[in-house]
């Protein structure tokens, strides 16, 4: 399965209140420069997020924090500053 992104938004993946987002096999493609004001995973209110097989391609000029997490969400064992963007995020 393929992703592409090429516009700009607030978040790219965002899970809440106990929800999830699992995601398997997939190639994120980025076009152009996208800005992400908000960060480009967020997961909050006991919510999971975790990639398994996920690659980057074009990505490295992706702008936002990588992540937002708080209320005790978790990665699932992804290492959240391998997503696209910079500065690294935040836990809270």
């Amino acid at each position: 399965m393929l992703e592409a992104i090429s516009g700009n938004a607030a978040v790219h993946w965002f899970a809440d209140r106990g929800s999830q987002i699992l995601l398997t096999g997939q190639t994120v493609t980025c076009t152009g420069s996208p800005a992400l004001s908000s960060a480009f995973v967020a997961v909050t209110n006991l919510s999971i997020f975790g990639l398994n097989g996920i690659s980057f391609s074009g990505c490295g000029s992706v702008t936002g924090t990588r992540f937002i997490a708080d209320y005790l969400s978790t990665f699932g064992g992804t290492d959240p500053n391998t997503f696209p963007g910079n500065p690294n995020g935040t836990y809270t």
